[in-house]
């Protein structure tokens, strides 16, 4: 499996500078199906880590809501931008946030 190419698809394979583009290009409300979209995706993407986390027998102390969701995305591709990270994907942010919240121990072990 190591030999093979990984490929990413879907939302978590948009890069920071794609999704600011959508967000700054128009009115993101609720509604709006680009915003439901990644929210969905980012809910998803976040659960499947805690169920990785589940097998190490860590847990994740609470799970946002959407809006906080779309926030943390949001926050995180401004944070690469200000880096000169712009290309990194929504999955890479949602990652780093992960390893950060690791290792401030805001993750326990059950």
């Amino acid at each position: 499996m190591a030999e093979q190419k990984i490929v990413i698809i879907g939302d978590g394979a948009v890069t920071c500078n794609q999704f600011l583009e959508t967000v700054n290009n128009g009115k993101i409300d609720e509604d709006n199906p680009a915003r439901i979209g990644f929210v969905s995706w980012a809910q998803g993407y976040v659960s499947g880590r805690n169920k990785q986390l589940d097998s190490f027998e860590y847990k994740m102390k609470l799970l946002p809501g959407t809006d906080e969701y779309w926030n943390i995305l949001i926050f995180g591709c401004k944070k690469a931008q200000a880096q000169n990270q712009i290309e990194i994907s929504l999955s890479m942010i949602l990652d780093n946030l992960f390893s950060d919240v690791f290792s401030k121990n805001l993750i326990k072990k059950q």
